[in-house]
């Protein structure tokens, strides 16, 4: 009598790095929008993306997307969208990683607002 028996060692992989890639020199004039992407190392189980401004937790609407990657793990992508403004000249943000095998992967973009500046001339009559 011969048994066959089959073993599958799942490894977890925590991710390494992350990196945001997007545009943070842009003229803030109310329309314009900021798009940042969040893109982390392969992990296994897949990361779990967190966006924060200025240390304020904030919500993308971009949905989550995974990707093949390295010894059977994934790829996250998020992206982050929203208002170029005046007043977001210099803010941080951070985009925060983590699987559960470690305490977290995190990297911060700062960014760089262009600002038209306008001068208003009033006559005054005597």
């Amino acid at each position: 009598m011969v048994f066959t028996i089959s073993i599958h060692i799942f490894v977890s992989v925590a991710p390494r790095f992350t990196n945001i890639i997007g545009n943070n020199d842009i003229i803030a004039n109310g329309v314009n929008k900021v798009r940042l992407t969040c893109r982390t190392d392969s992990a296994r189980p897949p990361s779990t993306i967190t966006w924060y401004r200025n240390g304020q937790l904030v919500t993308s609407s971009s949905a989550v997307r995974h990707e093949a990657g390295d010894y059977g793990g994934q790829v996250t992508i998020q992206e982050l969208e929203f208002e170029a403004r005046r007043e977001t000249d210099g803010q941080i943000v951070e985009c925060r990683v983590s699987n559960g095998l470690q305490s977290g992967v995190t990297v911060a973009f700062t960014l760089n607002m262009r600002c038209k500046r306008t001068l208003q001339i009033h006559t005054i009559k005597w």
